[in-house]
C-alpha cells in the first residue's frame, strides 16, 4: 500500500509511506507529526515515535534532518538499529563527458544505519549526501516493546 502525504510545501516527491511484505518505506521529508497524524502509518511505528523518538526530537522534525544529525551514542540510534533501518541516499558523482567536460550526475545508494552515522554532518555535507528515504524492517518493528 502506498500513500502520499499532502504536498503543499513542494516536497511531495519525498513525503510518502509505502508498505510491502517485509519493509516500511518513509519519504525523508515526512515529519514525525505527519506520521503520527496519518491514518495509513503503521500503529506500531507511531508507538515507537511517541514512546522513544519524541523524547529527543521535536514532532516537526523531518526524518531527513533527524537521520542527518544522528549520532552513534544516542538512544535514537539504538532505536533505529533495532528497527534494522536502512537509508536511501543520493550522492553526486563527477563524470567526464565529451570534450573532457566534467558533468555531475547523481547515484542512489542504500546504506545501513552504521554507514550513515560513521560520517559527521560536516563530512556528509562535504560529500553531498542527500537522504531520501528511511526503510525499516517489519520484523524489527514487531519486536520493539
Amino acid at each position: 500500500m502506498a500513500m502520499t502525504l499532502s504536498a503543499r510545501d513542494g516536497n511531495g516527491d519525498f513525503k510518502y509511506m509505502i508498505d510491502d511484505l517485509t519493509l516500511l518505506y518513509f519519504g525523508a521529508r515526512c515529519t514525525y507529526r505527519e506520521l503520527l497524524e496519518s491514518e495509513n502509518c503503521s500503529i506500531q511505528f507511531q508507538r515507537v515515535i511517541r514512546n522513544w523518538l519524541l523524547r529527543t526530537v521535536d514532532p516537526d522534525t523531518t526524518l531527513e534532518s533527524h537521520l542527518y544529525y544522528l549520532q552513534k551514542d544516542s538512544e535514537d540510534y539504538h532505536v533505529f538499529r533495532h528497527l534494522k533501518a536502512r537509508i536511501r541516499v543520493v550522492l553526486p558523482v563527477q563524470k567526464k563527458g565529451f570534450g573532457g567536460k566534467e558533468k555531475t550526475s547523481y547515484q542512489e545508494q542504500l546504506w545501513k544505519l552504521d554507514q550513515l552515522v560513521e560520517l559527521t554532518p560536516e563530512q556528509k555535507q562535504a560529500r553531498g549526501v542527500l537522504i531520501r528515504e528511511l526503510q525499516i524492517s517489519k520484523l524489527g518493528l514487531m519486536s520493539m516493546s
